[in-house]
C-alpha cells in the first residue's frame, strides 16, 4: 500500500511542477502573444474598412457629382 501513495505522490509532484512550469512559461510569452493577435486584428479589421469604403466610395461619388454642363460661358462677366 506505502508503494501505491509514494508513486500517487511522485505523479502528483510531477504534474504540480508541470503545472508550474507551463504558468511560468505562458505568463512569460504573454504580452509577445498578445501583441501578436492585436497585429492579426489590425490587419484584419484594416483590410475590411478599406474593402467597405471601396465598395462603397463609387456609388456615393457618383450620386454626388453634379452634371456636367453642355455649354460653357465666357470666363469673366464683362
Amino acid at each position: 500500500m506505502q508503494k501505491i501513495f509514494n508513486v500517487i505522490s511522485v505523479l502528483s509532484f510531477a504534474m504540480s511542477g508541470a503545472l508550474v512550469g507551463t504558468s511560468f512559461y505562458a505568463v512569460s510569452k504573454l504580452p509577445e502573444l498578445k501583441q501578436q493577435a492585436m497585429d492579426e486584428a489590425k490587419a484584419l479589421v484594416g483590410e475590411l474598412v478599406s474593402g467597405a469604403v471601396t465598395d462603397a466610395m463609387p456609388g456615393q461619388v457618383k450620386e454626388m457629382m453634379p452634371a456636367l454642363p453642355t455649354e460653357t460661358g465666357p470666363a469673366l462677366p464683362f
